[in-house]
């Protein structure tokens, strides 16, 4: 509420109960901007506190962990010393053997066999490098039978 120079009554008693209206009402506005900074101040420490839990929560779940319980390292040794123990005590057996490979046994005699003639141009017979007959590298060789399965 803005109070201009010219609305201003000229009578003392009038300006002073104006005066003391606008100090109740000033008075009135800091007790609320005081109590709204406290709770701001509250929730603001609820903010660092969660914040800080939530740190801890990812640390714990996420982060580094170590055993920092002293005569924690202890308790493994036990362990270790008696399966020296047991180790010394097992018997090693050895055991060889060769493993001969599954061979393709070769079909019988009696089936028609057919044998397949790539037709090669004779272009593609020259060799590339000396330009002579093609060099024979390796050749494989497999049998067919003519009997179709249904």
């Amino acid at each position: 509420m803005n109070i201009l120079p010219e609305d201003l009554p000229n009578d003392i008693e009038a300006l002073k109960a104006l005066l003391l209206e606008q100090a109740l009402l000033l008075g009135k506005k800091d007790s609320l901007l005081s109590e709204k900074d406290s709770q701001l101040a509250q929730w603001q420490s609820k903010y660092t506190f969660i914040l800080e839990q939530w740190r801890l929560a990812q640390q714990k779940q996420f982060g580094k962990s170590s055993e920092i319980s002293p005569g924690q390292g202890e308790l493994f040794d036990e362990i270790a010393a008696e399966s020296d123990v047991i180790d010394t005590e097992t018997e090693t057996q050895t055991v060889s053997y060769t493993r001969q490979k599954p061979k393709r046994q070769p079909l019988p005699k009696d089936l028609p066999r057919e044998t397949v003639v790539l037709d090669i141009a004779e272009s593609d017979k020259v060799c590339s490098c000396c330009q002579g007959a093609l060099h024979c590298i390796g050749e494989d060789r497999s049998e067919k039978s003519q009997l179709s399965l249904k």
